[in-house]
């Protein structure tokens, strides 16, 4: 077997069981963690052989996409934003739509900075539940004079947030936290930002096996009847620790962008709907600077 031949096997051993366009992209995570190579060398080095013990590595990786099991878990990492993240069960799996929740936020820091309106090093910026710690981590690497905090309920989510904190070489600091229950904290914000679970239970027959039988469904869904509870949540808890002019930032549900809107207007006088690059309604921007 050549590293060519890897979307080839993906298909033959999985047909439908993922969209066929995501097989070349899974094929080169696999590719790439087998061999140590990044994509470079292996399209350099497409027609190598593999060694029997890479084999067996691909065909056990097969073997675990079969049950439906993410990618993701079975390396134990994924990519954001540039970085590499460590990612594991108990923890949610970060999406490309996150990503541009942090293209955002830097182009609006960026913007005022250039304003004059803000330095970096008066940023205070809070992640409320920040999982692998992907957009705290994100904003450190981009922001490093800025004090980050990555707070969460899980002690499995902190514990992987400091640890991929170390291997990309950013500080900040966690905090155990439940925006639902928030207990104080020291100090007050310029930013908070989210993605919160946002998914009504009702969706869920409708989502993916991998994503509803392997990722944890405290960070994916929430009651029919209150489907923007977090959201309320966040905005009740600026009241108290958002500064004068400061902003949150939130990754929404594109089916509720209207409705999230309009409880947001309930306590900001300035309110954004961002679209995603499909088109749909992806992330909120509020305050009342």
């Amino acid at each position: 077997m050549v590293y060519s031949d890897i979307s080839r096997l993906l298909k033959e051993n999985l047909g439908e069981l993922h969209p066929i366009r995501e097989y070349e992209s899974i094929g080169r995570l696999i590719a790439e963690e087998v061999t140590g190579l990044n994509w470079i060398q292996i399209q350099i080095y497409k027609d190598h052989h593999f060694t029997a013990g890479q084999e067996d590595r691909i065909r056990s990786i097969i073997a675990r996409l079969k049950t439906r099991e993410p990618i993701q878990y079975i390396l134990g990492a994924t990519e954001f934003y540039g970085l590499r993240l460590k990612v594991r069960p108990g923890v949610l799996i970060p999406r490309g739509e996150t990503e541009e929740l942090v293209e955002w936020i830097l182009y609006v820091l960026t913007d005022k900075e250039e304003g004059g309106r803000r330095k970096e090093e008066d940023l205070r910026i809070l992640d409320v539940g920040c999982g692998s710690g992907a957009i705290a981590i994100a904003l450190a690497k981009n922001l490093p004079d800025a004090e980050i905090i990555a707070s969460d309920v899980s002690e499995e989510a902190l514990a992987i947030t400091e640890e991929n904190a170390g291997l990309n070489g950013v500080t900040l600091s966690t905090e155990n936290f439940n925006i639902l229950i928030p207990k104080p904290l020291n100090g007050s914000f310029d930013l908070i930002v989210s993605n919160p679970p946002y998914i009504p239970w009702a969706e869920k027959e409708a989502m993916p096996v991998q994503v509803v039988d392997y990722e944890p469904a405290s960070a994916l869904f929430v009651p029919d009847d209150d489907p923007l509870v977090f959201y309320r949540a966040i905005a009740e808890f600026a009241r108290l620790y958002l500064k004068p002019g400061g902003e949150i930032f939130a990754e929404i549900h594109d089916r509720l962008g209207q409705e999230t809107e309009e409880l947001y207007w309930g306590y900001f006088n300035q309110v954004e709907i961002k679209k995603d690059i499909h088109g749909k309604d992806r992330m909120i921007r509020a305050s009342n600077g």
